[in-house]
């Protein structure tokens, strides 16, 4: 497949805007679509998902992260209209309202399957969420019409960051809050040599039923730097390093949680579940994961994983 970029960055350097034919981004946005209607209605797939959700939750993998219901309960806030892009089937939308800190919302996604999965539950429970299929890079948002923006693991597919960011925050209220959670590491997955060279020396440490990967069904022995133009998806990662700078020019921080320098790499979805089953599993986590903290406390390692609760800049 053509590249969406002209000239994939250096590892660990961010892109520059990519300068994309309008034919190829219509083809690779079609191909974006496609790709995550099926990953979102794969039964598979959503049964080791399920599985991996738990397994996170037992290692407690979330302990040192921020919770946007939280933060509301904590402040006393209640939302009265939000918005969220790349919804998928709705899950975030239905934790907020099930939360009670949100009354209704309004919720986009380029994929097609997926946005009518959320439609139908929403549907199913009378549930306050519109849903609508929309592309975020060329999508106008109404001016002041929310006081929350929620972008949940969206932004790294986005190639007009700067025009999303101006959209949100133009439809926000002057008192309005924006909620990021993504991977804001290197971009198309072009991890330093540094990252990549201690991520290995853990994976040959590690006995090979720690490496197993429940979706593929096959141990990971080590760890390479993707080709940028073979990921998952046409958008993946595409301008990922650039995310922070990008809204800091337009966000302030109120709340941030990073984490992932490692676990992103040797403990992804489908592989937590090998932490539950084996002995001693449960304790090898825990080490790992104050590993990740330390690297990245000390800059050993920069985060791949941020979380941002942020107001607008005026």
């Amino acid at each position: 497949m053509e590249s969406a970029v002209t000239q994939p960055p250096p590892p660990g350097q961010p892109s520059q805007t990519p300068k994309m034919d309008p034919a190829l981004y219509e083809q690779l946005l079609n191909k974006e679509n496609e790709i995550w209607s099926k990953v979102h209605t794969d039964e598979h797939r959503a049964r080791i998902s399920a599985e991996d959700q738990v397994a996170a939750r037992t290692l407690r993998l979330n302990r040192d992260s921020i919770s946007l219901a939280n933060f509301a309960k904590k402040n006393g806030i209640r939302w009265k209209m939000g918005l969220s892009l790349g919804c998928g089937e709705g899950r975030f939308e239905r934790q907020l309202l099930k939360a009670g800190v949100c009354e209704q919302l309004d919720a986009i996604d380029i994929a097609e399957g997926s946005v009518a999965t959320g439609a139908r539950i929403a549907a199913e429970k009378n549930l306050p969420i519109a849903y609508g299929v929309q592309d975020l890079n060329r999508y106008k948002l109404a001016p002041g019409k929310y006081d929350l923006v929620a972008a949940q693991t969206c932004l790294h597919h986005i190639v007009e960051l700067e025009y999303l960011a101006d959209q949100i925050h133009q439809s926000l209220q002057p008192d309005g809050y924006l909620w990021i959670h993504d991977f804001i590491g290197e971009t198309k997955f072009q991890f330093i040599e540094e990252r990549i060279h201690i991520c290995n020396d853990l994976l040959n440490i590690l006995p090979p039923e720690f490496r197993l990967n429940r979706f593929t069904n096959k141990t990971l022995d080590a760890f390479k730097r993707p080709h940028p133009d073979r990921l998952a998806s046409p958008f993946e990662a595409i301008r990922s390093a650039e995310i922070l700078p990008v809204f800091l020019e337009r966000f302030a921080i109120v709340e941030r949680s990073e984490s992932n320098a490692l676990l992103h790499i040797i403990c992804p979805p489908g592989y937590r579940q090998n932490y539950i089953e084996q002995p001693n599993g449960r304790h090898l986590f825990d080490l790992l994961h104050y590993l990740d903290r330390l690297v990245i406390r000390k800059g050993i390692l920069p985060p791949l994983g941020g979380q941002y609760i942020m107001r607008p800049r005026r």
